[in-house]
């Protein structure tokens, strides 16, 4: 469907926070009828691949679609009448009989009588004939159908699925745009959301789940876990009985903190100016505890709690996890 200019196009875009390129890309592609029917988004979770979807959705098809859903929660399958329809996996697959229903559809007129948009999230999750099938649909494709395909990890698709789509990556938003736009969303200062968005480093889901929960993080829980490793006489014994009581989404957001908080000590001691600090209102914390570390334990401590984050998004068990980073940064002060 083509528009009479551009501005018409780019309001279906105004609630999609950052990609500014990519906004102008998609504006283009769609005012000038050159949208690929199969597009892959790809990039980190959180950072809007999703509302990006509906959006080009919205502007393929010349009305918005899917308002006022909330993509943090699961929802294995919605439609926004016969135009646009939206899988995810059941539990932790795209199943065949999901694919099956969408070749039905596709058999179908939608309202608009020339489009319909269908948006498939964590592509990479679908097993192997869901794959086959929608290759098959994805080579010979059907006037006005567009595939949006959205993944936080490309790398592991089929090579053939990619190379039948144009893709679009999807970067962390910067601290600028965020603070921008929380500001003109919900008032105050762009330095009251600083500390939040250090935590959350571009993933837009986590800040607006926080600014709307009214609960935005302390760091004391991660300020006390680097004093402890540091300073306690029995670290592990009283570290990890402190995790035992966490609940695996505070010992995520309890690690992002602690390597928040490590950069910033970096940071220090390297004798840059403390407006540079992501977290400057914990400057006297950090200024105490920056003399106790040296550089090689704050490096390796942040390839440390990189590691954990990494292991958590893997489902490792989070005692195993807490475990590994607690001896590790012992084994940094010398405790065997």
């Amino acid at each position: 469907m083509l528009f009479g200019g551009c501005r018409v196009v780019d309001d279906f875009f105004a609630g999609l926070i950052g990609h500014e390129e990519l906004k102008k890309r998609f504006s283009r592609l769609i005012e000038t009828g050159r949208m690929p029917q199969a597009s892959l988004f790809s990039g980190p979770p959180g950072v809007g691949k999703t509302v990006a979807a509906g959006a080009v959705a919205s502007a393929l098809v010349g009305h918005s679609v899917l308002k006022n859903i909330d993509f943090s929660e699961a929802h294995e399958s919605l439609h926004d009448g016969e135009d646009v329809f939206y899988i995810a996996p059941e539990k932790t697959v795209l199943r065949t009989g999901q694919f099956r229903k969408l070749q039905e559809i596709i058999a179908l007129r939608g309202n608009t009588g020339s489009c319909r948009v269908f948006i498939i999230d964590h592509v990479e999750t679908m097993n192997s004939e869901f794959a086959n099938r929608m290759l098959k649909t994805l080579e010979e494709p059907v006037p006005g159908v567009y595939f949006i395909l959205i993944t936080n990890r490309p790398a592991i698709l089929l090579p053939t699925v990619v190379s039948r789509c144009v893709s679009f990556h999807f970067e962390p938003v910067s601290s600028q745009e965020l603070s921008a736009a929380l500001v003109f969303r919900f008032g105050g200062e762009t330095s009251d959301y600083m500390p939040l968005l250090a935590l959350c480093g571009g993933n837009v889901r986590e800040v607006l789940q926080y600014v709307k929960d009214g609960n935005l993080p302390s760091t004391d829980k991660a300020f006390f876990f680097l004093k402890t490793v540091k300073q306690s006489a029995i670290p592990y014994a009283e570290w990890t009985a402190f995790a035992a009581t966490l609940k695996e989404a505070d010992s995520v957001e309890l690690l992002k903190q602690i390597a928040v908080i490590l950069r910033d000590l970096l940071l220090l001691r390297t004798g840059v100016a403390t407006e540079y600090l992501q977290l400057k209102q914990n400057e006297r914390l950090l200024a105490d505890l920056a003399p106790q570390w040296s550089d090689k334990e704050l490096t390796d401590g942040v390839l440390v709690i990189e590691t954990a984050l990494e292991a958590a998004a893997r489902h490792v068990n989070m005692y195993l996890i807490w475990d590994y980073v607690c001896i590790s940064f012992l084994r940094g002060r010398g405790d065997s």
